[in-house]
């Protein structure tokens, strides 16, 4: 598809190259080769469980792009669900997410389809609630990661930052 694609796109043409046609997993074997090929986009993360060491590097990657942007202290933790009756906030990490997220924080039903393209949860908690909107204060923040329809990832991590409930500057407990 990528290959089709760099013919009808002079952008992708002028990049040169031959399309990526296999993917490598990265994992603790291959992972001290990231970065001399990250511009190659020839390597994928398995994200796996909540417990899966992917998965808690992602979220360890989160607090600490969180911390440098923003300068708040964090806790990111991989979750298999969300068990909470009384969501405060969520965060969709991409687009499809976002969607997914305000289904479900209107109370509608979300069809099955959609449901099978959560592919990663997270619950983010602030060291400093006084940072916080006082209607979040020490109550979780939701991270949801899915895919698209045609299985695809297209995380935006400024909604990380663009979409947390940070109180206004300023304001006073």
């Amino acid at each position: 598809r990528h290959e089709q694609n760099r013919h009808a796109s002079p952008l992708l043409g002028m990049l040169g190259g031959p399309a990526v046609t296999e993917l490598e997993i990265l994992d603790e074997n291959n992972s001290e080769s990231y970065f001399a090929r990250s511009d190659a986009f020839d390597m994928v993360l398995k994200l796996g469980s909540a417990r899966s060491p992917a998965r808690r590097g992602l979220a360890t990657a989160m607090e600490i792009w969180i911390r440098h942007l923003v300068a708040v202290d964090v806790e990111i933790e991989p979750v298999e669900r969300i068990e909470d009756e009384d969501w405060a906030w969520f965060v969709g990490l991409d687009a499809e997410a976002t969607r997914i997220g305000n289904t479900l924080w209107a109370g509608d039903e979300l069809d099955p389809e959609a449901a099978k393209r959560v592919i990663a949860l997270f619950r983010l908690t602030f060291s400093d609630t006084g940072e916080v909107l006082p209607q979040v204060g020490a109550r979780p923040v939701w991270l949801i990661m899915a895919m698209t329809p045609d299985r695809t990832i297209r995380m935006k991590p400024q909604n990380l930052v663009a979409g947390l409930p940070f109180r206004a500057p300023g304001t006073v407990n």
